[in-house]
């Protein structure tokens, strides 16, 4: 059986490495077509004083579960060295499921649609891209507060990356 999955993914530690090789395994996992979002940079959310992050999403078809995709993602985050020592802080690779095939799971350890979905811009619009490139109607976002954290966009990753290394330099934060 085959499912539509978007999956979201930011970085702000060796961005250019780490993203690139993502996008590497996500493609081998996908059984047809990946669809891309557009690259956001965007501010830290959470500890402030780290580097400015990289976020996308990608949507792809795949054949695994939702439990098992999630393991996959987060050994691949572990494969990037991420380390979960401070909430919100700097991350080498972050990978979230944002939605799955419609579904709605509510387990200790995975929750979708994403808990941040509606409330995070730099989940938001990676989302917003890929639903309307698959054609799907996109849910309605609720009332409220929104941490607009997006700082620019752009349409591929080596473009991103560079503008993601001036914004750093600029504001004298290393990523």
């Amino acid at each position: 059986m085959s499912y539509c999955a978007v999956i979201s993914l930011g970085s702000n530690v060796d961005s250019g490495q780490h993203l690139p090789w993502v996008m590497t395994q996500l493609s081998q996992l996908s059984t047809g077509d990946i669809q891309l979002a557009h690259w956001y940079i965007t501010r830290p959310w959470g500890q402030i004083h780290q580097p400015y992050f990289i976020n996308g999403a990608v949507g792809l078809k795949i054949s695994h579960t939702p439990k098992a995709l999630l393991t996959q993602l987060q050994q691949w985050e572990q494969y990037c060295q991420r380390q979960r020592t401070l909430v919100n802080g700097p991350r080498t690779l972050d990978l979230d499921i944002l939605w799955f095939d419609g579904q709605t799971i509510n387990l200790p350890d995975l929750q979708i649609p994403h808990p941040g979905l509606y409330h995070r811009d730099f989940m938001w619009q990676p989302f917003v891209d890929i639903m309307q490139r698959w054609g799907y109607d996109c849910p309605q976002r609720p009332n409220g507060q929104y941490a607009q954290q997006i700082v620019a966009h752009y349409a591929n990753l080596p473009q991103v990356v560079d503008a993601w290394h001036g914004i750093n330099q600029r504001s004298n934060l290393h990523g």
